[in-house]
C-alpha cells in the first residue's frame, strides 16, 4: 500500500506545480493589465497592415465579466472598443476565435484618458485567449491583492 500512496502523492504533486508555473505566466499578464475581462466579440475589423508581419485589428465586445479592473474601467454588458495588434504572416497565423460570437478573455490596458471605452491588448501573442472558466476563475483570483 505504501508504493501506491506514494505514487499518488507523487503525481499530485506534479500536478500542482504544473498548476503553480501556469499560474506564473496568468500573474504577469494580469499586471501587465489594467483591464482583464470575459468578452463576446460583437465585430472585427482588420485594418491595413501596420507592418510586414503584424495586422491589427479593431473589436467592439461586449463585456462579460470584468476578472481584473474598477468599475470605472468596465462594467459588464458595457459595450468597448479593443485594439488588437498580432504577428500574422500567412492566414495560418489568424487567431481562429477572432470573430463576430467568440467568447474570449482579453488582457488590456487603456488607450488615451483612463475614463475612455477604448482598450489595446497588452501583448500581441497572448492578448486575446479562448475563453476557458477555469482561466477565467484563476485570473480572478490573481487579481485578488495578496493576503499578509
Amino acid at each position: 500500500m505504501k508504493p501506491f500512496a506514494l505514487t499518488i502523492a507523487t503525481i499530485a504533486s506534479a500536478i500542482v506545480a504544473v498548476a503553480d508555473e501556469g499560474d506564473k505566466t496568468l500573474q504577469y499578464y494580469v499586471n501587465q493589465s489594467e483591464l482583464v475581462a470575459v468578452v463576446s466579440i460583437i465585430s472585427v475589423e482588420a485594418l491595413g497592415v501596420k507592418e510586414v508581419g503584424v495586422q491589427p485589428y479593431n473589436c467592439r465586445v461586449k463585456v462579460v465579466e470584468v476578472l481584473k479592473g474598477t468599475p470605472a474601467l468596465a462594467t459588464p454588458e458595457q459595450v468597448i472598443g479593443v485594439y488588437v495588434e498580432r504577428f500574422e504572416t500567412s492566414p495560418d497565423d489568424q487567431l481562429a476565435i477572432l470573430k463576430a460570437g467568440s467568447r474570449c478573455i482579453v488582457f488590456l490596458a487603456p488607450i488615451g484618458r483612463s475614463d475612455s471605452d477604448q482598450f489595446r491588448t497588452v501583448d500581441m501573442w497572448f492578448g486575446v485567449e479562448r475563453y476557458n472558466s477555469h482561466m477565467a476563475r484563476s485570473l480572478k483570483e490573481l487579481a485578488q491583492p495578496k493576503k499578509k
